[in-house]
């Protein structure tokens, strides 16, 4: 194993270590960036104006010399940065919370800009990284020994950094190439912070828009937060997936390594392959990416509406598209799981849900496997047509119905 000392690697800032501060602080901290970060989209808009005449308008004298005034407001550092930058260096800031609401926002591609998107997408998996030395002090107190004792090796550059843990990859005593998550330290305290100060927030937003249900949208955001950070929970989660597609030799989650995990830190088997994001991704033949897209939609399918237990944060960040050993290609899960009641969500690298009591349908109408061929798309109908052996009823009217 490396030394334990040994900083983050070149590829990632090295965070910080602050002493978590009390509640009062943290509102006050929260306002302070809140308000900088709306001083810089103000002078951020007036600086484009600036450069694009067009754009000035009626006012903008004032407009200007307001900007003066707030530049001050803002960090040095960011002063001069795109608004974009400001916005995600500001949820970095902000820390776990604000970033998870960050990596929601990076999706929203119908609701917000694309050069705000493709910044924040930044916070999936490449966010400052704790040391090697912080994290083998969690590792120690968890599993009872030091890495060195445990692992032949340890990479001290991340594989990926995210808002509540961190990846390292790592080789066991016995050979196993296996990847080790690790939660961040100080994020849990932090993350119950801010779900107070959330809540309180949500319980003033009621009273203004008791339509949208703030209150109710909060609490169940700051439910499955905290829920990530119980990696035991995860690991259960991680099991449950594989054991529902074990007859699905095609889609993999990666096995967990119990001797290893706990509920700071998690060792699952290392798989290899590229994002579906990454450029490697696109020199796939037009038949394998036929054949994963086929996959997932088929494992969708199954998930929402045979197992009732689905993986609901699945973004370039959190899944690998992997070259199989047979022909063809397999998609694999990488996740970080988080359980809640409802059955409405769940996830891989960053958060995952289940249903407490899976859902089971009758089984004349299950996606994969049954005794059916592959649904197909009928436009006139604008419904999925499912072909049914002999002897199956037709599925209900009301699962079968599916958005044009």
């Amino acid at each position: 194993m490396p030394d334990p000392g040994v900083a983050a690697g070149p590829s990632f800032a090295v965070a910080p270590d602050p002493t978590p501060p009390g509640l009062v602080r943290r509102a006050l901290v929260t306002g302070r960036h809140l308000s900088a970060l709306l001083a810089g989209a103000f002078v951020a808009s007036v600086d484009a104006a600036r450069a694009d005449p067009a754009r000035r308008g009626s006012g903008f004298w004032l407009r200007r010399v307001c900007a003066l005034l707030l530049r001050p407001v803002i960090a040095r550092r960011l002063r001069h940065e795109p608004f974009p930058v400001q916005f995600r260096r500001r949820l970095e800031l902000l820390g776990p919370t604000y970033i998870k609401l960050g990596q929601i926002l990076s999706l929203r591609e119908d609701i917000l800009p694309r050069e705000i998107t493709t910044e924040l997408k930044r916070l999936l998996d490449r966010l400052p990284a704790v040391p090697c030395e912080r994290l083998a002090r969690i590792v120690e107190r968890d599993l009872g020994a030091p890495p060195a004792q445990l692992f032949a090796r340890v990479d001290p550059e991340p594989l990926g950094s995210a808002s509540i843990a961190q990846t390292h990859r790592a080789t066991t005593l016995d050979g196993h190439e296996v990847i080790l998550k690790v939660v961040k330290p100080g994020i849990r305290g932090t993350l119950e912070r801010d779900a107070v100060l959330l809540r309180v927030v949500g319980s003033l937003l009621q009273l203004l828009l008791p339509r949208y249900q703030p209150r109710r949208v909060i609490a169940e955001f700051c439910d499955y937060t905290l829920r990530e950070v119980d990696l035991q929970r995860e690991a259960d989660n991680a099991e449950t997936f594989a054991a529902n597609f074990s007859d699905l030799p095609d889609v993999v989650f990666p096995p967990i390594y119990r001797q290893y995990s706990s509920r700071n830190v998690l060792c699952m088997a290392f798989l290899d392959g590229t994002k579906p994001s990454d450029p490697a991704a696109q020199a796939l033949t037009e038949d394998e990416r036929d054949r994963l897209i086929d996959l997932g939609a088929a494992s969708i399918i199954r998930m929402l509406y045979r197992d009732g237990f689905f993986h609901a944060d699945l973004h370039p960040a959190t899944f690998w598209c992997c070259r199989a050993r047979s022909a063809g290609s397999s998609i694999s899960a990488w996740w970080a799981a988080s359980t809640r009641s409802c059955g409405a969500r769940c996830s891989t690298t960053t958060t995952a849900s289940s249903s407490a009591t899976p859902r089971t349908p009758p089984a004349s109408w299950l996606p994969w496997p049954s005794p059916h061929r592959a649904p197909t798309w009928s436009a006139s109908a604008a419904r999925w047509r499912t072909p049914r052996a002999a002897g199956h009823a037709a599925p209900p009217s009301t699962r079968s119905r599916w958005p044009a």
